[in-house]
């Protein structure tokens, strides 16, 4: 607007706001840069030629599971850097996992199909998803830990039953899996190099 200041903050919120744009119209590898900064003296105005490049349209569906357009914005990272290669397909993999975990569908599976090319510009993720039954974490126990105590390890755990009213259960493979290199984490640093820590999950 004339009379506005003009701040490199200004400048990335105005840019942030039009690759939203994009995104919300399926264009996730859309890029938009600032090409040159004209500046008028007799009118003390600057003029901005910005660039945007939409890329390809780029649908992403899931079926089996419910989940709202929103929060699937959330969770793909393609949505966050727009790459839609083998390691980020399984990192979406991974996070709808996650995501589904933590709702209490504990045995939850994702899978991705080969991306669909069904225009030159337009693309089709397709992720599929087995919820399984729902249920809840109830918690852990360990064993064979005769170097460390119980309260040491459970210091580090992020996964938890959950205690009503005040607190729910949070269980997921990726907290699995970090809780797992923690405890690993303490055997090592007291000499344990080769310390392997092994879970075993029952379903009940």
């Amino acid at each position: 607007h004339p009379g506005e200041r003009l701040t490199s903050p200004d400048i990335e919120k105005g840019l942030y706001k039009l690759h939203n744009f994009y995104l919300k119209h399926g264009y996730l590898q859309s890029n938009t840069v600032i090409q040159k900064r004209v500046f008028n003296p007799k009118t003390n105005t600057e003029n901005l030629l910005v660039e945007c490049k939409a890329g390809p349209v780029i649908e992403v569906h899931v079926r089996g599971a419910k989940i709202s357009h929103r929060k699937l914005r959330d969770i793909p990272p393609l949505y966050q850097d727009g790459v839609i290669d083998q390691p980020s397909l399984e990192r979406g993999v991974n996070a709808l996992n996650d995501f589904y975990q933590e709702k209490g569908y504990l045995q939850a599976s994702a899978t991705v199909s080969p991306v669909e090319h069904l225009k030159a510009d337009h693309l089709r993720v397709t992720y599929t998803v087995k919820l399984g039954r729902e249920g809840s974490f109830e918690g852990y126990q360990f064993k064979g830990n005769a170097h460390v105590s119980d309260t040491r390890l459970a210091s580090v755990m992020t996964i938890h039953p959950g205690q009503f009213p005040f607190q729910s259960a949070a269980f997921s493979n990726k907290m699995r899996d970090n809780d797992l290199n923690s405890i690993k984490a303490i055997y090592q640093a007291q000499g344990f190099l080769d310390a392997k820590i092994v879970p075993h999950l029952n379903y009940y």
